[in-house]
């Protein structure tokens, strides 16, 4: 994960210079020369294959590298569009690599205990973030045992360093917001808004489309879900690179209706607000807002 155009640290973001699965530079990889042993054999060309040895630098303390044990690999990575029915296991942890979007009619199926890391940018800048748009389904089914949790890749310490003593860190990074987007709902049901739709706040206009006529609308449920970190500026500029105004909420509902079940939910270190409402009549019962920079609830367009 290489950002295309970087100039600086502010828009540099964050880095993992590990290889791609199936990436070239796992073929046709020479061995050390005959007899010596200096060299170590490994299957990949360059510094990087899958060993983050970097983890514990100055770069993966201020936040630029993900922690060593992140490993993401084809069959951990949500990246792109779920078109059909998928389920995210409690077997492993998940790694968002890139902006997910689950279209209609899919239903995105989350074990409770599944836990869901994400980095701050893909190659481009976008903070990664998982969208349901209009007519499909999340259920995210965790118990009060075994939450389902959205989280960064960073290193813990960069989060909660413990002891304190053993670190001389910023008070800005103890603990970090805005290090990756949020969980982003979108629905048929009435908002306020001229013509009825509209395109949500931290997503590209024409890919973040809510609003409709039928405010019993059902986006499926989120029970004991954690959405620790989020609320990356995915409108990051040189001139502006704290606050741009589009950082992502925690939970973001765009005309969610009221047939969604949300219950025992938190948002926690969020960059923007914990759980914004736009339009829409979606029931939060027993959620809870710590933390966060911006409104811990927030409502907008005719919410009910």
């Amino acid at each position: 994960l290489l950002p295309s155009t970087w100039s600086t640290f502010d828009t540099l973001g964050q880095i993992d210079p590990r290889l791609k699965a199936r990436s070239p530079a796992f073929s046709s990889v020479d061995l050390p020369p005959t007899g010596e042993s200096f060299f170590k054999t490994v299957s990949f060309k360059g510094a990087f294959g899958s060993d983050l040895w970097l983890d514990q630098s100055w770069l993966s303390v201020k936040g630029y590298l993900p922690e060593g044990n992140v490993s993401p690999k084809d069959s951990n990575t949500l990246c792109g569009e779920i078109t059909s029915d998928f389920t995210i296991t409690n077997v492993q942890t998940w790694y968002m690599t890139c902006q997910v979007f689950v279209k209609a009619p899919a239903v995105l199926t989350i074990e409770a205990g599944a836990t869901i890391r994400s980095y701050l940018q893909n190659f481009d800048g976008t903070a990664p973030a998982l969208i349901i748009e209009r007519n499909a389904k999340i259920l995210a089914l965790g118990t009060a045992v075994n939450p389902i949790t959205f989280t960064n890749v960073l290193l813990s310490s960069p989060l909660f360093p413990f002891p304190r003593y053993l670190y001389v860190l910023p008070a800005s990074i103890n603990p970090r917001r805005g290090t990756w987007g949020g969980l982003i709902l979108l629905g048929n049901g009435v908002t306020s808004k001229s013509g009825g739709t509209n395109d949500i706040e931290g997503i590209a206009t024409g890919l973040g489309t809510y609003g409709g006529n039928n405010n019993t609308d059902n986006s499926g449920t989120l029970r004991y879900v954690r959405v620790w970190y989020g609320g990356a500026d995915v409108g990051r500029s040189i001139n502006n690179p704290e606050n741009s105004g589009n950082e992502i909420n925690g939970i973001t509902f765009g005309a969610v209706g009221s047939g969604t079940i949300v219950e025992h939910c938190e948002v926690a270190y969020n960059k923007d607000d914990g759980f914004e409402m736009f339009g829409g009549a979606v029931n939060l019962k027993w959620c809870s807002s710590i933390f966060n920079q911006d409104d811990a609830f927030d409502t907008d367009e005719g919410y009910q």
